[in-house]
């Protein structure tokens, strides 16, 4: 016997010690042939690893895979895990590299043949995708025929269900350049979705038919139909077969020059498997696997091991599909029956006939409101497959997944096993030449996320004897030892089998359905008898539809302008679950303001800020018409030339811009060479002057930068103000530094002497302004009272108060307005005093460093604030111009919340405004409440009647009527409405309790003592019954809000955020160190703990049927994932990408669910809302 037939007859044998008697005998005074079965056998334990992945591919050394076969890399870092040497640098900030004409934008995937980039062709203007050979391939003539085999083989079909090639390239690697489809694969629905609709699977199956029939009419055979060779076109019903890299030519197409066969094993037709010829019927076999797994959830032939897959495909039929999912019409069945056939003369004769028949059925379906029977005349076109003689054993007698065809016919039996053989080997000489570890790779691939997703019914399984192990249906699932295992199923009849060493202890036949959960204890007396455990009140809870107006939004729907501000300049960025966007998708500022100006015509304001950008707006409302972005540190200093056509910007690191206000161009830039610097345009254009950390100032005449005049500095600290008179005949400078005086110099611009000195402010010099006249001038400084300075006599006038941070003058010089830790200031030169009665600029609304400027009419002050907002008030009423408020808000929103309808959405901002957005009718904002400070404090009742937010003042409303119910208490840190409404919790600034206050009369209830002064975070249940509290230092707390009684405390680790699940008996808290811990709230014991996020956890909360815990942090992302499960299924983006790495202090990213929970609105330093679809029953 050869080694073929020894190891054929050893893996018939279960028991090992009768294996290896066998072998003994057999291999008797051969040691090398014992090695070389041992290692098939080996091999033969692990061929499962190679399941879902094509051989050749698996010559390459793939680096890693996912569930269905296909490359799977960490997108966040995919470029720094691969060789990608071969690419040039390039200018382009959001590109990784340059090949040709491409501009690199990121890698889309990758595997042992090859890299997929996304990239943009200059050239034409386009998106392209590139698939690139792989360096250590390309060195291979054989390897390097082979790839651009591929591309002409691909490049020779033109049908718009093909992915289409624009270019070949063989330098400086081969690479072929096709076109890029924003969408996912066919494979990456099923996971998120599991079985499809019986429409959308006709429509599918018809289009990769007619793919396929443009490809056989060119005598190609594609050898690799599966579910992830097919891309879903994202927002429309069209979809592209791609990667011919197996294609053939009809008459070159069996097996490949090495023997290898060609093919992923789980959609493999039983020619390839067994090696032999193949024509284009080989295609159909595979598109019937690809219908099958649409229809089931899971592949017609699984197994354990890819021999066992191969073995199925060669001699099994597949499981009914009706045992898994009894609505598929039996028509359809019948046409995967046809298209399964083992030979090939029995299925279909061509991918064109199969096309017609699915687009006929599909158009009769499309005619009926419910899919019943079909007219005869398209029922004639569906043979039934009949199974032969030998075959009625069937699915209704087992429940295995595959039936075995036992055929009476001897020759054609051992011809199928003289194929099988050559097939099995292959396959394990494959595994043995490459080493199974190294060949799969996934044991040692960093950073790849595996996950498996399906949808529709839970199985627990709990075991009390150690020494039992269970399998599900044979090789899905295998648990050792005793405890409980929760698995997610598809409806279906699964086999549950309990061992004990090699003896069978029980089998049970269990049925999963829909929304189904059954337990299945497994003991020393066997499997006891499923049961159905306790429903939790989340799943008694009914839960609503979504609303009409949230079911209709579509992705393709969304303006290019939304889809790209969301995706951060780039539409195909933004998530795929983005189905909507509400407000204003223009830039804003994600940190201080430190500088604004008005362009001299008045119909032009500009902000700079230390987000290293200025915004461009228009000047009555402040809408942004352009950000400008340019500058690599914090710009200080903005200001436009007299023409009004050009902006002036200075940045801390020393360089100047110079940029068209009414076109679109690349700023001109000068570098001053001048660290920390300040500087100043004069308002004539005729002079630029500037100065640093080393004390010394420069003065220019415009445009000759190349003759500074250094000028006389009066202190070797650095420069801390700087300006020049309306004139500009005059410059004044103010210095820093911590000696008793910091002094003022003015200097003569003609010839830049001094002409005067004057003692300056204590401490430092913070803000300088010449009245419009130029006789006055007005300095403030860090802890020293103003001084109003006259220029004539130089004598100051001390004003009333200290700590100010900015100045400047009205143009008609009868005010100054001032800004810093008392709020906005206003002094009135004529009556020499201070306005009275200011509340909208009180320090409540304004306070620390900000900038604000007059508009050239007077008419508007705008400010500023150190949050990035800007904010607009009228300089007759001194209360917010209502321009600037229309359209929804023009900063950071800074929290929302959705009514139980899913009708109103309710948003607070930066801005201090609270808005009430009617999401059913117009979609616009209205303005209910206009805050003295900005704030996150806002809440929402379950059922969306009551609203509360704050701070001065803190109101709650009566949302149906707006009616405004009552005003709590201000100072407040925290506030929180209870789900039924009727409460409001709140911590006061300074006290160590939580007070418990009647929504609507605002009388207080309760107070809840905290055992310190930490930063406490409070959260009601879902039925409003407890109150709970974690803190920064640790404590956790829950106490009864009826009866006001403390329930537990205990230590918990240092809390930032904190959530009930639905059925109230888990805390869930999200702490500061990221990770996410489950407690048992009645035994204050930990359940499970995940690392999450990378920065502290700004806010938990479930889905209404607890299957999904959704989280935010700073990081602009919130996460999705299955309670049970540590990884996130998935990560939405939110927000905007800011070089700053902590602006999220002050705009993290906040979230709501819709009442149904499928739709998400979120937003993060942004005036935007993103509406997000969530996925719908995706399990683990």
């Amino acid at each position: 016997m050869n080694e073929h037939e020894i190891f054929f007859n050893a893996i018939e044998i279960d028991d090992l010690k009768e294996r290896a008697a066998y072998l003994d005998d057999a291999c008797s005074g051969n040691p090398e042939l014992r090695q070389q079965i041992d290692r098939l056998l080996e091999a033969h334990e692990h061929t499962g690893e190679f399941l879902d992945v094509p051989v050749l591919q698996q010559l390459g050394g793939q680096t890693g895979l996912d569930a269905s076969g296909d490359t799977c890399i960490d997108q966040s870092s995919a470029s720094g895990e691969i060789d990608l040497s071969f690419l040039l640098p390039s200018s382009q900030p959001d590109s990784i590299g340059r090949l040709l004409h491409y501009e690199i934008r990121q890698v889309i995937g990758h595997g042992g043949c090859g890299i997929v980039l996304k990239a943009f062709d200059e050239k034409l203007e386009r998106t392209v995708a590139i698939k690139v050979m792989a360096p250590e391939l390309a060195a291979t003539s054989p390897a390097r025929k082979r790839f651009l085999r591929e591309a002409r083989a691909t490049a020779a079909i033109r049908h718009e269900n093909v992915v289409s090639i624009y270019a070949v390239e063989e330098q400086p690697l081969p690479f072929l350049v096709m076109e890029y489809i924003a969408g996912e694969t066919l494979q990456q629905r099923l996971d998120r979705t599991g079985p499809l609709e019986l429409r959308e699977i006709l429509k599918i199956g018809q289009q990769v038919a007619s793919g396929l029939a443009a490809a056989h009419a060119r005598g190609l055979i594609h050898r690799d139909i599966k579910p992830g060779n097919i891309l879903l076109e994202e927002g429309t019903d069209h979809l592209k077969i791609t990667d011919f890299g197996l294609a053939r030519t009809a008459d070159d197409a069996s097996v490949t020059q090495s023997g290898v066969i060609a093919g992923t094993p789980l959609y493999m037709s039983p020619e390839q498997a067994q090696a032999l010829e193949i024509d284009p019927r080989s295609d159909l076999f595979s598109l019937g696997s690809v219908l099958y797994v649409m229809c089931s959830g899971r592949p017609p032939f699984r197994a354990a091991t890819s021999i066992a897959v191969l073995r199925r495909v060669v001699e099994d039929q597949p499981r009914p599909i009706q045992q898994i999912i009894p609505e598929i019409p039996v028509w359809l069945v019948e046409i995967i029956s046809r298209l399964h056939a083992k030979h090939p003369e029995d299925r279909f004769h061509s991918a064109q006939e199969v096309s017609a028949l699915l687009a006929s059925c599909l158009s009769e379906l499309n005619q009926q409101e419910e899919h019943v029977e079909l007219p005869a005349d398209i029922l004639a076109q569906i043979p039934r497959t009949e199974l032969e003689p030998g075959d009625q054993k069937s699915g209704e007698a087992s429940a295995d997944e595959t039936v075995s065809l036992q055929t009476a016919v001897t020759d054609p039996a051992r011809s199928i096993r003289q194929n099988w053989t050559v097939a099995v080997m292959v396959v394990l000489v494959l595994m043995v030449g490459l080493g199974i570890t190294e060949a799969t790779g996934v044991s040692h691939v960093s950073r790849t996320f595996i996950h498996f997703f399906s949808p529709e019914g839970t199985l627990i399984v709990e075991v009390d004897d150690p020494g039992v192990s269970v399998t599900l249906d044979g090789e899905e699932l295998v648990i050792t030892g005793t405890g409980a295992k929760e698995i997610r199923l598809q409806p279906g009849q699964y086999r549950l089998q309990a061992n004990k060493g090699d003896k069978v202890v029980s089998q049970e036949l269990i049925t999963i359905t829909t929304n189904d959960r059954k337990l299945v204890r497994i003991s020393r007396a066997g499997i006891e008898k499923p049961v159905q455990p306790a429903e939790t009140s989340a799943q008694r809870t009914f839960l609503p539809k979504p609303a009409s107006w949230l079911a209709s939004l579509r992705r393709d729907q969304i303006s290019p302008a939304a889809l790209a501000y969301v995706g951060n300049g780039d539409p195909e960025r933004a998530p795929q679950s983005l189905v909507g966007v509400l407000g204003n998708p223009e830039p804003i500022h994600t940190t201080s303001v430190f500088s604004l100006a008005y362009s001299p015509d008045g119909k032009y304001l500009a902000s700079a800020s230390a987000d290293q950008t200025i915004l461009l707006r228009v000047a009555e409302t402040g809408r942004v018409i352009r950000a400008l972005r340019g500058h690599t540190a914090p710009v200080n200093y903005v200001a436009f030339l007299p023409d009004s056509k050009t902006l002036v910007s200075g940045s801390t690191e020393g360089t100047v811009n110079l940029w068209s206000v009414d076109e679109e161009r690349t700023p001109t830039t000068i570098n001053l060479k001048i660290q920390q610097m300040r500087m100043a345009v004069s308002p004539d254009g005729r002079f630029l002057a500037a100065g640093g950390s080393d004390g010394k100032v420069k003065l220019w005449k415009w445009s000759q930068w190349d003759q500074p005049i250094e000028l006389t500095a009066l202190h070797d600290t650095f420069l801390g103000a700087i300006t020049f008179s309306s004139d500009g005949n005059l410059l004044a400078c103010g210095w820093g530094g911590w000696k008793p005086e910091s002094p003022i110099a003015v200097y003569q611009t003609a010839d830049g002497t001094l002409k005067q000195s004057l003692p300056g402010n204590k401490v430092c010099v913070t803000s300088l302004a010449f009245s419009p006249d130029s006789k006055l001038l007005v300095s403030t400084g860090r802890d020293d009272f103003q001084k109003l300075w006259n220029l004539t006599t130089g004598e100051a006038t001390k004003l009333e108060h200290a700590g100010l941070y900015y100045v400047c003058f009205s143009p008609d010089g009868s005010k100054i307005a001032m800004i810093g830790h008392f709020g906005v200031m206003i002094y009135d030169l004529e009556t020499r005093s201070y306005l009275k009665g200011l509340e909208s600029l009180n320090y409540r609304t304004f306070r620390g460093r900000y900038s604000l400027v007059f508009s050239p009419d007077g008419q508007t002050l705008a400010i500023g604030d150190s949050w990035g907002a800007l904010h607009l008030f009228d300089t007759d009423t001194w209360q917010l111009k209502q321009s600037s408020l229309t359209g929804g808000h023009h900063s950071a929103i800074m929290q929302l919340a959705v009514s139980s309808d899913g009708e109103t959405l309710f948003t607070k901002g930066l801005d201090k405004s609270l808005r009430r957005w009617d999401l059913s009718d117009s979609g616009k904002p209205e303005i209910i409440q206009i805050f003295q400070r900005p704030g996150n404090m806002l809440s929402c009742s379950a059922h969306g009647a009551t609203c509360v937010a704050g701070d001065y003042p803190t109101v709650t409303w009566d949302v149906p009527s707006g009616r405004k119910m009552a005003e709590l208490p201000d100072y407040l840190v925290k506030l929180l409405c209870s789900p039924d409404g009727k409460s409001v919790a709140t911590i006061t600034r300074g006290d160590n309790m939580i007070k418990l206050w009647n929504a609507q009369s605002g009388q207080e209830v309760h107070r809840f003592l905290l055992p310190d002064q930490s930063w406490y975070y409070p959260v009601f249940s879902d039925d409003s019954r407890l109150l709970a509290a974690v803190s920064r230092g640790g404590q956790a707390l829950i106490w009864d809000v009826n009866t006001g009684e403390k329930l537990a405390a205990w230590k918990a680790g240092s809390g930032a955020c904190a959530t009930f699940d639905p059925s109230g008996k888990q805390l869930v808290i999200g702490q500061h160190d990221g990770n996410i811990v489950f407690w048992d709230r009645t035994s204050q014991t930990e359940i499970r703990r995940f690392s999450a996020h990378t920065t502290p956890v700004e806010k938990l909360k479930f889905t209404p049927d607890g299957r999904i815990l959704l989280s935010s942090a700073f990081e602009g992302v919130i996460q999705l994932r299955h309670p049970e499960h540590p990884r996130p299924f998935q990560m939405i983006r939110v927000g905007l990408e800011v070089p700053e790495p902590d602006w999220g202090a002050f705009a993290p990213v906040v979230f709501d669910l819709d009442p149904s929970g499928q739709y998400l609105f979120a937003s993060g330093a942004t005036p935007v809302v993103e509406i997000h679809r969530l996925p719908q029953d995706s399990a683990p």
